[in-house]
């Protein structure tokens, strides 16, 4: 009798952790990103961008000027809501704020290989206006500026509250499931890091409950020293470092139009 409770409680088991691993691998993108809504703002400038299988809106911020800064968001941030912290902190830039897939007002669903594609099309759009292109990249939208980075001459690069990979932060939260094999985006930035030459600004934040800290200095490590410059903020949170002064500080004087201090 006790043998076969035991065997009932192991079948039982074992079905709870295979359903749940189902769950995990069918909802992982629903998880992943979250999309905005469109907001009625008639008054922005934009641009509409058609790419394959979707059609980007990017916001553009002070346009006509001789800098470009491209601005990649995180998995749940409004490009919208982004303006007005680009204009007031990036007066010599243009800058760009694209809608991800099914953000906002731009079409198509989001994967890691269509945003990365997407991020390419729209730097090679902006270098059409401007010689002189910066990219910043939060959360998830670290991995897409570091992707751009290695494939294209980006002339200095800012990864706010970044990951070494997608991968391992969700091994981190899911340790009984085999994400390498579950995972359909895995955003591996750390491979990208030996493809990326330009000047790069870590800024990690040391109470993040998103992205563990342990994962954006993994990332920085990789990084060649002279490279490099990593910043931490010991109290800060995932989603506060934007409401900090010496945080807008370190951005503006990174991208400032001369050369980065490392």
């Amino acid at each position: 009798m006790r043998h076969q409770t035991v065997k009932i409680a192991f079948i039982t088991a074992l079905i709870v952790y295979f359903g749940i691993g189902l769950l995990l691998y069918v909802n992982q993108r629903r998880m992943l990103y979250f999309p905005t809504q469109a907001i009625a703002d008639a008054g922005a400038d934009s641009i509409t961008l058609p790419v394959v299988g979707a059609t980007l809106h990017i916001y553009v911020v002070r346009a006509g000027r001789e800098r470009a800064l491209i601005y990649f968001g995180g998995n749940a941030s409004s490009a919208s809501d982004s303006r007005a912290f680009f204009a007031a902190e990036f007066p010599d830039h243009s800058s760009y704020l694209p809608d991800y897939r099914s953000y906002g007002r731009s079409t198509g669903q989001p994967t890691q290989a269509a945003l990365f594609a997407d991020a390419l099309a729209l730097f090679d759009a902006v270098r059409e206006h401007h010689r002189h292109i910066d990219v910043i990249g939060l959360s998830l939208g670290s991995g897409i500026a570091a992707h751009v980075a290695a494939e294209r001459p980006v002339e200095k690069l800012a990864l706010v509250t970044p990951y070494d990979s997608i991968r391992r932060v969700a091994q981190g939260r899911f340790p009984f499931y085999p994400m390498s094999v579950l995972l359909k985006d895995p955003y591996d930035s750390l491979s990208l890091v030996p493809r990326i030459s330009a000047p790069t600004l870590i800024v990690i934040a040391g109470l993040d409950e998103t992205i563990p800290s342990q994962r954006s200095e993994a990332l920085a490590q990789a990084f060649p020293p002279a490279q490099r410059r990593v910043e931490v903020f010991a109290t800060a949170t995932h989603n506060t470092l934007w409401d900090r002064a010496d945080y807008r500080a370190l951005l503006r004087e990174f991208f400032s139009a001369d050369d980065a201090d490392f």
